[in-house]
């Protein structure tokens, strides 16, 4: 979840250090070259307006292409120009660098600028951009057999230039009807600019602005990330709150604060001692430097919306609450493998930093979302209370993330349609075809939640929400199921653990190809290097193998001689993300895993 930041820190900070050294010096065209010139090294960078995944991109002269992952990378060489497009729609084109943004196509012509950022914003596949924006394989298929045009120079108040824009949108998870306005788009991508920028800040240094009383009283800041959610609240000229979940253990404390202006440092007094750290304002929040670890705290922004929204709620003891607002009667509910367990009014508080208020039918408590200026996604910390008496107590502390609204599951959801867990971080991997009526599940977690391949096959049916899958053999299961665009949140019945099922998608000829990293847990399979070529040849790991699109979408990658195949789903919306198992002759003989572009 928190792995964008440190992404975009870095990009920032060594897309700076870049620009020093490019403008560090030059020379004299009656000099004479050296006589060992150092080859020209292949380079990475990020296309930023959010990352954005799903643009082609040729680099010239080396002749590199591809697709950005869904971190906006793409490859090129010293010396390259990098060209980006969506099928026949010109993107422009920068020298490479480690980050390009619509800003380095357009320059100084900010109606260039505009058009760019509101072409790439409109076609995200979620219209969530602050989780990145993701162009899809059917986007650009259409956009490959558009008319197309040079993106900086169209005409977007022409009907017919919105009308070929907003086709493109027709297969995403959440279709557009209108374009991004340009005061809308020109402000995401200046406001996602200068997080970067205020990202990229780890220290205090000199130059760095000073905090004084004023720039924290009465306000809130907060952290999540690297295992920790943290909140502070400065609630007068001299007491503190802090709220906190350090992998799992919670804190709260209050007392008392100071600044030493003149010396930068902030020192925080509670019952049993005192902690004092440096302290200098970032615009976006406060870095505080406790002189081994220093980390950036961001103030907390407006919640601001005027249409329903959905969450999903994480704390230490609930994994799997779905939050659902209703924007106009300012309803909420909260569904997970239970059913609705709590329903409510929500209410946005506060004057200058408001957060919405969860206050629940059963008068039981209430909840507290906390939003964050240049925090990844739309990502708030939560707070759970209950009420006894006049005390609130705080029960939980986690964190709500946005997710596309929710939609009733259907025989449609399943019937022919495959979905893909990936969590790499717990090496686990778990996918699942539908028939009409039949399943087929690959996984590599078994029923104790050790490391093991697992094939199995059967039925299924649905009853409202309740999905079941009764396998060969008589075991059976039931999960709550919710379909949110392309992802599917799926629940035990009676459980609080909710899993995300992606949707995947075909994969296509045209953006296939490239050099791809495949692991495999239960073989130990490390980056093993698959390359698919536009021949549809292909080498795994240094061995020869041919590939093809069989009538689901999936790549399948065979091996002459060899029984073996390897195949592969991708995640739609994605296009660096994909689902690798590699089948034997035996159907139970599997080995799922996971596949990444480079």
């Amino acid at each position: 979840m928190f792995k964008k930041k440190a992404l975009l820190r870095a990009i920032v900070a060594t897309s700076l250090t870049s620009a020093l050294v490019a403008c560090g010096g030059g020379s004299s065209s009656g000099s004479t070259p050296p006589v060992n010139q150092t080859p020209p090294t292949e380079n990475t960078g990020n296309f930023i307006d959010s990352p954005v995944g799903g643009l082609q991109y040729e680099a010239k002269p080396s002749g590199i292409t591809g697709v950005t992952g869904d971190d906006g990378r793409f490859r090129f060489m010293d010396g390259d120009a990098v060209y980006f497009k969506v099928g026949n729609y010109f993107v422009g084109s920068a020298d490479g660098a480690k980050m390009i943004s619509p800003k380095s196509i357009g320059l100084t012509n900010e109606d260039a600028v505009a058009n760019i950022a509101r072409f790439l914003q409109t076609l995200d596949d979620d219209g969530i951009l602050e989780n990145g924006i993701t162009i899809n394989n059917a986007a650009r298929e259409t956009a490959r057999n558009s008319t197309g045009g040079e993106v900086s120079a169209l005409d977007l108040s022409s009907e017919s230039a919105k009308a070929g824009i907003l086709e493109l949108t027709e297969k995403n998870s959440v279709q557009r009807a209108e374009l991004v306005d340009r005061a809308s788009a020109l402000g995401h991508l200046n406001q996602t600019l200068a997080d970067f920028e205020a990202a990229s800040k780890v220290s205090c240094s000199s130059d760095d602005a000073a905090v004084e009383n004023d720039d924290l009283t009465g306000k809130f800041f907060g952290r999540i990330g690297n295992g920790e959610i943290t909140l502070f609240e400065f609630s007068s000229t001299t007491e503190f709150k802090e709220i906190a979940n350090d992998e799992g253990k919670q804190i709260e404390r209050s007392g008392s604060w100071s600044i030493d202006g003149q010396a930068k440092t902030l020192t925080l007094t509670f019952e049993g001692g005192s902690d004092t750290v440096g302290v200098c304002g970032t615009g976006q929040g406060i870095i505080l430097d406790d002189g081994e670890t220093p980390m950036i705290f961001w103030e907390t922004a407006p919640f601001t919306s005027s249409q329903d929204e959905t969450f999903q709620i994480a704390t230490g003891t609930d994994q799997g609450t779905l939050l659902q607002l209703n924007s106009e009667t300012k309803a909420y509910s909260m569904l997970n493998g239970t059913g609705t367990s709590e329903q409510g009014t929500y209410y946005v508080e506060g004057e200058t930093n408001p957060f919405f208020y969860l206050s629940p039918d059963d008068n039981s408590g209430f909840s507290e979302a906390f939003f964050l200026k240049g925090q990844d996604n739309r990502i708030a910390i939560y707070l759970q209370y209950t009420t006894e008496g006049d005390v609130n107590n705080l029960t939980a502390v986690g964190t709500a993330t946005a997710t596309p609204n929710l939609t009733d599951v259907g025989p449609d959801t399943f019937a022919g349609n495959s979905f893909l867990l990936r969590n790499e971080g717990e090496n686990s991997v778990y996918m699942l075809d539908f028939t009409n009526s039949s399943f087929v599940r690959y996984t590599n977690e078994t029923d104790t939640g050790e490391q093991g391949a697992v094939f199995s096959k059967g039925t299924w049916s649905l009853a409202g929400n309740a999905l079941t899958l009764d396998a060969d053999g008589g075991a059976s299961e039931t999960f709550r199921a919710w379909d949110a665009g392309n992802l599917l949140f799926v629940a035990d019945e009676g459980s609080d653990i909710l899993a995300r099922l992606y949707k995947t998608q075909p994969v296509t000829l045209g953006t296939f190809t490239g050099e791809y990293n495949v692991n495999i847990p239960t073989e130990n399979v490390v980056n093993n290097k698959l390359v698919i070529n536009d021949n549809k040849t292909c080498s795994y790991d240094g061995t020869a193998c041919e590939w093809a699109i069989n009538t689901k979408g999936h790549a399948v990658v065979s091996f002459p001689g060899k029984p073996e195949q390897g195949h592969i789903w991708q995640v739609a919306g994605r296009s660096s993300a994909f689902g690798f198992v590699m089948k034997h002759e035996d159907a139970n003989d599997i080995e799922p895993g996971f596949m990444t572009r480079q």
